[in-house]
């Protein structure tokens, strides 16, 4: 009698075991199956998207056949749909010989606003993840934005591992690796430059510093500064403002410069001459001499049709400032709607007519437009 009571004290037991095992693999499958029923970035984009085409009409009292309306072409349109990394590298027109292929793509990154590398290879990623998110941009300011930091174990080109790095930013101004397993960075609305350092190796940033301050400046998030850019000269500079900063064993140290005339984008030459970039105007500036020789004022800084970007039609001929802005029978814009970026390339990998070319991205027409150069040096 006791040994029957004592294999049904097991067997309950066991049962009970078997219950805990059983609940456990069925949260586990179905967390695994959530995880795999998540939806791609594009397909939620599509299928937010409303069934009913929009009617658009001339406003009140507009005369048709002022040049801002003359030719417009009003009628209901098929949205402009995103494609999967694989479809869009496809749609890239370019030069002879060239390919393109994706090498970090949503969902591991989302809106990523700018890159920047370290000594290691490992590629810093700002990713903006609260901008214009409707048309509004409500929640522009919301502390969602990060910083991720992306490795490439195998040396294909493809950065497969991530970390997020700095997390809660709210739309921060710029990322610069500085230092071993550093960053500097600064929130939009702030004045503080902060230095974040991974002291542990995982991946995370752990510690955060001051670095300087006086450094922004507040309003919309498209005119404050940003970059914060380190050039050959061990000086930082950034656009807007008219001052550089060096870090020295007594501090920052701060000079005034000329002003730059830049919204956003920061490059330099092989001789350490940095160029500005407008970003309204898509334009290079202060390029003729240093930016730290002071103000300048130039007569004549492009050459004749320098503004207008030469591409592929586009044939949508759809701009803000109307009809009198689009090219005739191109459908693009007649000079840059604005600009996302410059670089001028130095390296050896492309051919050598492609060498201290400054390249920009004109963000309308989703194109990036090479400029050549051809200053003398100073």
């Amino acid at each position: 009698m006791l040994y029957l009571e004592y294999l049904t004290k097991k067997m309950n037991g066991f049962v009970r075991f078997m219950k805990l095992v059983l609940i456990s693999l069925i949260v586990f499958l179905t967390s695994c199956s959530s995880k795999e029923k998540e939806p791609h970035p594009v397909d939620k984009v599509i299928g937010s998207m409303s069934d009913t085409l929009p009617r658009l009409s001339l406003p009140e009292g507009a005369d048709p056949e002022h040049e801002d309306w003359k030719g417009v072409d009003l009628e209901p349109k098929e949205p402009v749909l995103p494609l999967y990394p694989e479809e869009e590298a496809k749609k890239f027109i370019l030069p002879e010989g060239y390919h393109i292929e994706p090498i970090l793509t949503e969902p591991q990154i989302e809106q990523p606003g700018a890159i920047a590398f370290d000594g290691n290879g490992r590629m810093f990623v700002l990713e903006l993840r609260t901008y214009m998110l409707n048309v509004d941009s409500e929640g522009t300011l919301e502390p969602e934005s990060r910083i991720s930091r992306w490795s490439d174990n195998d040396n294909d080109g493809i950065y497969e591992t991530g970390t997020v790095f700095v997390d809660s930013l709210i739309f921060p101004r710029f990322v610069l690796p500085y230092g071993k397993d550093a960053v500097l960075t600064m929130n939009s609305d702030e004045d503080n430059v902060y230095k974040f350092t991974d002291t542990d190796g995982d991946g995370k940033a752990d510690k955060k510093e001051f670095f300087t301050n006086k450094y922004g400046r507040s309003g919309n998030v498209e005119h404050q500064q940003a970059f914060m850019y380190y050039n050959m000269d061990n000086w930082l500079y950034s656009t807007y403002n008219a001052f550089r900063i060096r870090e020295t064993p007594r501090g920052i140290i701060r000079e005034d410069t000329g002003y730059n005339r830049a919204q956003w984008g920061v490059t330099h030459d092989d001789d350490g001459k940095l160029w500005f970039l407008g970003g309204a105007s898509g334009l290079p500036s202060q390029f003729q001499f240093p930016v730290h020789y002071g103000n300048f004022k130039y007569e004549n800084n492009y050459a004749e049709g320098f503004e207008e970007p030469w591409g592929a039609a586009i044939l949508v001929g759809d701009l803000q400032e109307g009809m009198d802005r689009v090219r005739e029978n191109h459908g693009g814009p007649r000079r840059v709607t604005g600009a996302a970026g410059n670089d001028i390339y130095r390296g050896i990998v492309c051919q050598k007519s492609y060498t201290a070319n400054c390249s920009t991205e004109n963000l309308l027409r989703g194109s990036c437009v090479r400029s050549i150069l051809s200053l003398p040096r100073v």
